[in-house]
């Protein structure tokens, strides 16, 4: 761990306002500026953190550099000089950066870190790639809190895995920037920080969050038979796409990740957008929404209903108000599903594409271009 020294650093340098419903945004609290943090840290070891650079800063003098390894689950985070309560801010307010790569095109995950009494922490993340494709020029991100979702994650060492854990907006204490793997892209992910500050109030100018453009997912997995998924290139309109192969003798599915996201907002009033062919035509599919977090509630559409599936590209455009409360999650200790309403749209993580056993000859899907309009 190292600790930062000097007199600049990192830091949540709280400044309320008498009002906090301003038209514009209004600074809420500064995380880039004069004062030190406590102390950042870097993982794995192929990650570094250089401190504080005097070159490529966007404005001042000062920015913060760091390289992530494009082949391992890589991050970095800074501690806050002091916990910030942004409780009165979560459904107004904005985590606002100016950000460039150092090649473009980088992909990474942004998130707000809150230090359980126990040492836990958690995490609550956004995908930038969502929003904004990084490139070697600064640019202004703006990301609502609202998207960021009410339910984090932790790293739990005995089990090797993330697992759920209740976020506290009233103490966050770290910002961290992490990625996944993605060895198409080489080892080496070099981002520019500067600017970096929550706002109060405002209106979001973002109008569709990008759930699959380019790259590949957060993850992706199938089950059944002989079911497989890969990305594809130049397949629609030159962009890449993601193949399912689907067991027909089986029950069948795939799936890819684009959040934990908060989508309690779009329910009523998002529209969720996508570009799908098959291999044949006709299939019987059915796409779920699935919950990030167990038990991971899926509920389902037939794609059949909203349009007949063709082997010509076509666009899929679904209100995310005709997906049913009542859906699925699988019990292995039962050995079945079991059915649970999912009336909170706060921990949305997946798209699933399945299919039942017997329904199809074969099945062999298409999508690209997948986002939620919202409206």
């Amino acid at each position: 761990m190292k600790m930062f020294s000097g007199c600049c650093g990192f830091v949540f340098a709280v400044f309320l306002f008498a009002c906090l419903s301003c038209a514009d945004d209004c600074e809420f609290a500064e995380v880039f500026k004069d004062e030190p943090g406590r102390y950042v840290y870097s993982y794995p070891s192929s990650s570094s953190f250089a401190d504080i650079t005097e070159e490529n800063s966007h404005s001042g003098e000062i920015c913060l550099r760091l390289e992530l390894d494009h082949n391992n689950y890589s991050g970095a985070g800074y501690s806050l000089h002091s916990p910030v309560d942004a409780s009165s801010i979560k459904e107004k307010g904005n985590l606002q950066f100016w950000v460039k790569g150092g090649s473009g095109g980088e992909q990474f995950e942004i998130a707000l870190v809150n230090e359980q009494n126990d040492g836990r922490k958690a995490e609550s993340s956004f995908n930038v790639a969502m929003i904004a494709e990084i490139s070697k020029e600064w640019q202004k991100i703006t990301i609502p809190l609202s998207s960021f979702p009410l339910n984090a994650v932790y790293w739990d060492g005995a089990q090797g895995k993330e697992l759920p854990i209740k976020f506290d907006w009233s103490n966050i204490t770290e910002l961290k920037i992490r990625t996944r793997p993605d060895p198409k892209r080489g080892k080496d992910i070099i981002l520019y920080f500067d600017d970096v500050v929550l706002t109060a109030g405002g209106k979001s100018s973002i109008r569709e969050l990008n759930v699959y453009k380019e790259g590949e997912p957060l993850y992706t997995y199938t089950y059944g038979g002989k079911s497989e998924i890969e990305i594809v290139e130049n397949i629609y309109e030159g962009k890449p796409s993601i193949k399912m192969v689907l067991d027909a003798k089986d029950y069948s599915g795939g799936a890819f990740a684009f959040g934990p996201l908060d989508l309690s907002n779009a329910r009523s009033r998002g529209v969720l957008e996508f570009m799908l062919k098959s291999e044949k035509g006709g299939e019987k599919v059915e796409l779920n929404v699935v919950k990030a977090d167990d038990p991971k509630v899926e509920v389902g559409i037939d794609l059949n209903s909203v349009k007949p599936i063709s082997s010509d590209w076509q666009k899929y455009e679904i209100p995310l108000k005709d997906f049913p409360e009542k859906g699925l999650y699988w019990n292995p200790q039962a050995g079945r599903e079991i059915s649970e309403e999912l009336t909170k749209w706060d921990n949305i993580g997946e798209l699933k594409f399945k299919i039942k056993k017997g329904e199809n000859r074969s099945c062999v899907l298409y999508v690209s271009d997948v986002k939620i309009r919202l409206n």
